[in-house]
């Protein structure tokens, strides 16, 4: 991985795992110094934040794949309760989540990005401005 050794590897996946300095130098039988050295190192830091965004874009991968299910829920509830409460909360429920929100402007989740190549080509270069090019190492 680009400069790091085995043992700033195992580390690496450690602490995406959420375990602490202490325990990845105890796991690893090098000092807590020593962890907390590579945690200073750029090429660790960005390694490291690398993994946590993979981690956290496959968890907004899954809740997005599961949202088709819960509104399928919600519908079901609102459609099959007796509960004129109960109905009324999911029918808010669902205006909500589909961005019919009284005093919202912005539509909830529904943000899907560019979808011409010149918005797209903007779009990257602003990230790139922000937060410089892609490693893809």
């Amino acid at each position: 991985m680009n400069n790091l050794n085995n043992k700033q590897i195992l580390a690496l996946a450690m602490f995406v795992e959420g375990k602490t300095g202490k325990q990845i130098a105890e796991s690893l039988s090098v000092s807590p110094q020593i962890v907390s050295c590579w945690k200073q190192s750029p090429k660790f830091v960005s390694k490291l934040n690398n993994l946590k965004m993979e981690v956290l874009e496959t968890a907004r991968i899954n809740l997005q794949q599961a949202s088709g299910l819960a509104v399928t829920i919600l519908i079901e509830i609102a459609k099959n309760t007796k509960s004129e409460s109960l109905k009324r909360k999911t029918a808010l429920d669902i205006l909500r989540l589909t961005g019919f929100e009284p005093g919202k402007q912005d539509t909830y989740g529904w943000g899907v990005g560019a979808r011409t190549v010149d918005h797209a080509n903007i779009q990257l270069d602003r990230l790139d401005e922000l937060f410089g090019p892609p490693d893809y190492d």
